[in-house]
């Protein structure tokens, strides 16, 4: 959408830049002041370091004191001194600097009595008060190898162990071991200061770090002595962490041992400010959130934001009203040329001032004089032109008339000349599809009659197998029905034969039993019956042989029962399916005679037809030449009743031109009329 108010034009115009310029001011304010503000907390962040720092070193001093004090107490007398004398001195030392958890003397072997290899005590503070033990004698604990003791043979002043746990008292402590010297500068034994580190622990977990910070101490091997999360206390080292950001610090602390770096925690970006303690090594960390040490820039960011959102408001309202002065004049100015588009020349603008706008009304009034006067000009010279102007259109109209009559009167006959030749080109395209149809007709039915005489031929052949296939089969139906005479006769005379052979049987067995019988008889007969016993035998053997070729004879002629049987079953199912076929192919023949008497009366049919297309074709071949001639007639007839009409035409055209100018300068001049009525001059 395009913008019509000046007035916005000029605020969009002014305001794109006055943001622009306003962002630049606050960023260079913010980051000015960014510089600043972070360095005040940097200083503020090193000064609260070296605080805490110098105010954990001089406790550390107050404590070592205490060891060194007493070492130096006993150089002297400490052959002469009791146990009681020793448990007075821990003690009282222990009331001097509340802070200290346990003061211990520890003696060389043989050094405070040649016979005593473990001579010691130890004054610690308890819940009931301040206690002496004579524990660390016990020669299994053997404190002259603990490290603790060993950290102070040969040395000067006094030294801080690593952090440990006492199996004694059973706390984690810290110990501040200073070594005790003889008169002649022989070393003879330690006096050891401990510190709780629950103590230490509880001074780092209760510093204030701003509002949200905190504060870590480590060992100079990384292990955490103090910090917010109990759980890794004197348990792991910082560059062991699994949390790689963490292990990552923990690395450069101990490599630089101060100064400061950012880390990105759970929670958001940390700034780590880091010291070493001299005495002890341990690094001492204050973390202060990115959140908390940049809370004023975004304070001042607020600021800054305010004023200039308050800025843009004040311009933008100083802008609108500039606008507001020059869309006034604009205004006059509009509403004269509103005055001017609806044809009023007589008003003129008030000139108010001697500025730019005034200049510009003085030379409107002016060109709006000059307009009038030649509007006065173009109303006379106007009137002129209408009366020359209706004289030329009624010549060109009486004109124009005439030569419309001819030219319709030839159009009239161009129409007719070319309905006659689409009529005549169409009948053409009509005859030559008619005589292509005629001539595929033709072609198409010499193909039939083709067809159908070898159809013929082959419907014959067919008809003269299927009779000889008839002949054949009523054939093979005789001599099957014969076959299954001769086989029933066969059966029959195998039944017969079969009664023989029991007859046979019958009289072999018979024969049998007289041979037995004769035999019998003969052995009766003693020496005179031995010839006819022989016989017998040989009677009796001849009856088992017959009835045995008997027997075989009758399963001969089971057996050819059975299989004449079996012949005589099929002989008469395939004398059953004789007749079938044979009357199928007797009514396949009866099929093929009607379709032959058919095809011969189509055959006739065919000829004729295809007789009847020949001359069909012959006769359109005539028609479609005459038609042919017919058509180059009628375009020839077309053709030269177009040309006349084009002719005709051009003539009307050139009438009507001139009609249409003469109209059109009519028209003309009746707008300027128009127009020229419109203006008040």
């Amino acid at each position: 959408m395009r913008l019509r108010s000046v007035k916005a034009k000029t605020f969009l115009l002014f305001m794109p830049a006055v943001l622009v310029l306003f962002a630049a001011v606050l960023v260079a304010a913010y980051v000015y002041a960014k510089g600043i503000i972070l360095d005040q907390s940097r200083y503020g962040m090193n000064e609260q370091l070296k605080s805490i720092s110098n105010d954990i070193d001089t406790r550390l001093v107050a404590h070592t004191r205490l060891p060194e004090m007493i070492a130096h107490s006993v150089e002297d007398t400490y052959t002469k001194l009791t146990l009681q004398d020793y448990q007075s001195v821990t003690k009282g030392g222990l009331q001097v600097n509340a802070e200290t958890f346990g003061l211990g003397i520890y003696f060389e072997a043989g050094a405070y009595n040649a016979k005593t290899k473990y001579f010691s005590t130890y004054a610690f503070r308890d819940k009931d008060g301040i206690k002496s033990t004579e524990d660390y004698n016990d020669p299994n604990y053997d404190y002259l190898s603990q490290n603790w003791y060993k950290a102070a043979v040969n040395q000067k002043a006094a030294v801080y162990t690593d952090p440990y746990f006492d199996e004694v008292t059973k706390v984690s402590m810290v110990t501040a071991s200073a070594p005790i010297y003889n008169a002649g500068k022989q070393f003879i034994g330690v006096a050891t200061g401990d510190i709780d580190l629950s103590t230490l622990q509880k001074t780092v977990a209760d510093m204030k770090v701003g509002a949200t910070g905190w504060a870590l101490l480590i060992h100079k091997d990384g292990t955490y002595l103090a910090g917010p999360d109990q759980d890794k206390v004197m348990k792991s080292k910082l560059q062991q962490d699994s949390d790689s950001v963490l292990a990552g610090l923990g690395q450069e602390l101990l490599q630089n041992k101060n100064g400061n770096t950012t880390y990105a925690g759970a929670k958001g970006v940390n700034h780590v400010f880091y010291k070493e303690i001299p005495r002890t090594q341990w690094i001492l960390a204050v973390v202060m959130p990115d959140k908390e040490l940049t809370e004023p820039l975004t304070q001042l960011l607020f600021k800054l934001c305010l004023i200039g959102v308050a800025g843009i408001l004040l311009i933008a309202v100083v802008i609108l009203v500039y606008s507001r002065g020059i869309t006034v004049q604009i205004a006059k100015l509009n509403k004269l040329s509103e005055k001017l588009a609806a044809g009023d020349f007589t008003h003129h603008i008030a000139v108010t001032s001697r500025d730019e706008f005034g200049q510009m009304s003085e030379h409107f009034n002016r060109t709006t004089g000059e307009l009038r006067q030649m509007l006065n000009k173009v109303s006379e010279h106007t009137l002129h032109a209408a009366s020359t102007s209706e004289q030329l259109s009624a010549s060109a109209e009486q004109t124009s008339k005439v030569a419309e009559n001819i030219s319709v009167t030839i159009q009239e006959v161009a129409m007719g000349a070319d309905v006659q030749l689409r009529g005549a080109e169409e009948t053409v395209r009509a005859m030559d599809e008619l005589t292509l149809g005629i001539q595929r007709i033709a072609e198409s039915s010499s193909l039939v009659r083709d067809s159908s005489e070898e159809t013929t031929a082959k419907a014959s052949e067919g008809n003269e197998k299927i009779q000889e296939a008839v002949a054949g089969m009523n054939q093979v139906n005789e001599n099957a029905k014969q076959t299954a005479d001769i086989i029933r006769q066969l059966n029959a005379r195998s039944r017969e034969i079969g009664k023989i052979m029991e007859v046979i049987t019958g009289i072999s067995n018979q024969t049998n039993l007289l041979s037995l019988n004769a035999g019998i008889e003969a052995a009766r007969a003693g020496e005179h019956g031995k010839g006819f016993a022989v016989v017998a035998h040989e009677i009796r053997k001849l009856s088992e042989q017959t009835k045995q070729s008997a027997e075989q004879v009758g399963q001969l002629i089971d057996q050819i029962r059975s299989f004449a049987a079996e012949a005589s079953a099929s002989v008469e199912t395939g004398a059953v399916e004789m007749e079938r076929g044979t009357r199928l192919v007797g009514q396949a023949g009866e099929a093929f005679q009607a379709i032959l008497h058919h095809i011969h009366a189509m055959d006739d049919q065919i000829q004729e037809v295809s007789a009847a297309s020949q001359q069909m074709s012959a006769s359109s071949e005539q028609v479609n030449a005459t038609t042919q001639e017919l058509s180059r007639i009628a375009r020839e007839a077309a053709a030269n009743a177009q040309h006349v009409a084009a002719s005709s035409e051009e003539q009307l055209a050139a009438m009507e031109e001139i009609a249409a100018s003469s109209e059109s300068l009519t028209l003309m001049v009746e707008e300027l009329r128009e127009l020229m009525s419109r203006f008040k001059v």
